[in-house]
Protein backbone atom coordinates (compact mmCIF):
# COMPACT_ATOMS: atom_id res chain seq x y z
CA UNK A 1 0.00 0.00 0.00
CA UNK A 2 1.33 3.88 -1.19
CA UNK A 3 0.61 5.50 2.37
CA UNK A 4 1.15 9.09 0.67
CA UNK A 5 -1.55 8.09 -1.27
CA UNK A 6 -3.99 6.98 1.39
CA UNK A 7 -2.93 9.59 4.05
CA UNK A 8 -3.70 12.48 0.61
CA UNK A 9 -6.86 10.48 -0.01
CA UNK A 10 -8.04 10.88 3.55
CA UNK A 11 -7.34 14.43 3.79
CA UNK A 12 -9.90 14.67 0.28
CA UNK A 13 -12.11 12.89 2.08
CA UNK A 14 -11.99 14.64 4.93
CA UNK A 15 -12.37 17.93 3.52
CA UNK A 16 -14.94 17.06 1.20
CA UNK A 17 -17.21 15.58 3.95
CA UNK A 18 -16.38 19.00 5.91
CA UNK A 19 -17.64 20.83 2.94
CA UNK A 20 -20.88 18.89 2.64
CA UNK A 21 -21.62 19.07 6.15
CA UNK A 22 -21.48 22.79 6.59
CA UNK A 23 -24.14 25.12 5.74
CA UNK A 24 -24.06 25.81 2.64
CA UNK A 25 -22.69 22.74 0.85
CA UNK A 26 -20.00 23.84 -2.74
CA UNK A 27 -19.79 21.36 -5.76
CA UNK A 28 -16.29 21.57 -4.38
CA UNK A 29 -17.38 19.08 -1.91
CA UNK A 30 -18.25 16.42 -4.09
CA UNK A 31 -15.19 16.78 -6.32
CA UNK A 32 -12.94 16.69 -2.88
CA UNK A 33 -14.96 13.60 -1.83
CA UNK A 34 -14.67 11.39 -4.85
CA UNK A 35 -11.15 12.65 -5.76
CA UNK A 36 -10.30 11.35 -1.94
CA UNK A 37 -12.34 7.97 -2.68
CA UNK A 38 -10.42 7.20 -5.75
CA UNK A 39 -7.25 8.16 -4.03
CA UNK A 40 -7.93 5.75 -1.18
CA UNK A 41 -8.60 2.94 -3.56
CA UNK A 42 -5.79 3.28 -6.10
CA UNK A 43 -3.50 3.15 -2.98
CA UNK A 44 -4.99 -0.13 -2.02
CA UNK A 45 -4.79 -0.97 -5.89
CA UNK A 46 -1.30 -0.28 -6.37
CA UNK A 47 -0.75 -2.67 -3.05
CA UNK A 48 -1.44 -5.53 -4.85
CA UNK A 49 0.30 -4.77 -8.10
CA UNK A 50 4.05 -6.42 -8.29
CA UNK A 51 5.24 -3.44 -10.97
CA UNK A 52 3.35 -4.72 -13.77
CA UNK A 53 1.27 -1.26 -14.01
CA UNK A 54 -2.52 -2.39 -13.75
CA UNK A 55 -2.46 -5.59 -11.94
CA UNK A 56 -1.30 -7.31 -15.45
CA UNK A 57 0.93 -10.24 -15.41
CA UNK A 58 4.11 -10.00 -14.90
CA UNK A 59 5.38 -13.12 -17.08
CA UNK A 60 6.65 -15.08 -14.14
CA UNK A 61 5.56 -18.21 -15.57
CA UNK A 62 2.17 -20.46 -15.59
CA UNK A 63 -0.14 -19.68 -12.99
CA UNK A 64 -2.68 -22.16 -13.98
CA UNK A 65 -1.05 -25.51 -14.03
CA UNK A 66 1.70 -26.90 -16.04
CA UNK A 67 2.91 -25.46 -19.27
CA UNK A 68 3.96 -29.07 -20.55
CA UNK A 69 0.73 -30.18 -20.37
CA UNK A 70 1.44 -32.69 -18.22
CA UNK A 71 -0.41 -35.77 -16.28
CA UNK A 72 -2.69 -34.25 -13.36
CA UNK A 73 -2.42 -37.73 -11.57
CA UNK A 74 -4.84 -40.97 -11.63
CA UNK A 75 -2.77 -44.14 -12.30
CA UNK A 76 -3.47 -45.95 -15.84
CA UNK A 77 -2.73 -49.92 -15.30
Amino acid sequence: MKIINLVVGAVFTWLGAENLSSENPDFIGWILLIMGIITILSAFSSSNSSGSGWGGDSGSGSSWGDSDGGDCGGGGD
